[in-house]
């Protein structure tokens, strides 16, 4: 499924550029493609980059989206950086655009929640959102997690082809605080 970097592309191919980066806007020397040949040519955009680099992220855009998004209404943007710094993160891009983003809270070793995926709606159903997850999950930094979870109102169809499944409530519990301490001031009054 992946080709190592130093080959060239096969351009026949609908591919994803996949870059990680320690920030400073370098690719990691092990970085490498990721291959879409099972998927049609025609679903992805050739040009659409999937980069794991924290540098890329455009927070005034993925704020943007966060804050209307029906898990974070009204999240302050405060928070959102402070999630973000803390959380391995994919971007998708086309260009110096951003179309995408997925972030997952881990430990880097045992556990990984997988939230706020986001796919800007000019690009929906064009299996964005896969591909960002599909590159969280190569990363390997993660490669030694034994969960992997998410919560989805609408979205089943995107995840059960990269193996997840509902959870076991008998052994499963979550605690909701107030909304109040994570929405702006403005949304809690």
């Amino acid at each position: 499924m992946h080709q190592a970097a130093e080959n060239p592309p096969d351009l026949s191919l609908a591919s994803l550029a996949l870059t990680a980066g320690s920030g400073d806007g370098q690719s990691w020397p092990t970085a490498r493609r990721l291959s879409l040949a099972r998927a049609s040519a025609a679903r992805y955009d050739a040009a659409m980059e999937i980069s794991l680099d924290p540098a890329r992220v455009q927070l005034d855009v993925v704020y943007g989206w966060l804050r209307t998004a029906y898990w974070s209404p009204d999240v302050r943007r405060e928070v959102v950086e402070r999630a973000f710094a803390n959380s391995v993160v994919a971007g998708a891009y086309v260009g110096d655009a951003q179309i995408g983003v997925a972030r997952l809270v881990t430990d880097q070793a045992t556990f990984g929640w997988l939230c706020d995926v986001f796919v800007a709606e000019t690009h929906r159903g064009q299996g964005v959102a896969r591909a960002m997850v599909r590159a969280l999950m190569a990363d390997p930094r993660l490669q030694t997690l034994r969960r992997w979870c998410l919560g989805t109102r609408d979205a089943h169809g995107v995840y059960a082809p990269l193996g997840f499944g509902p959870v076991n409530p008998a052994i499963w519990m979550e605690h909701r605080p107030d909304a109040a301490a994570w929405q702006a001031q403005s949304a809690t009054r």
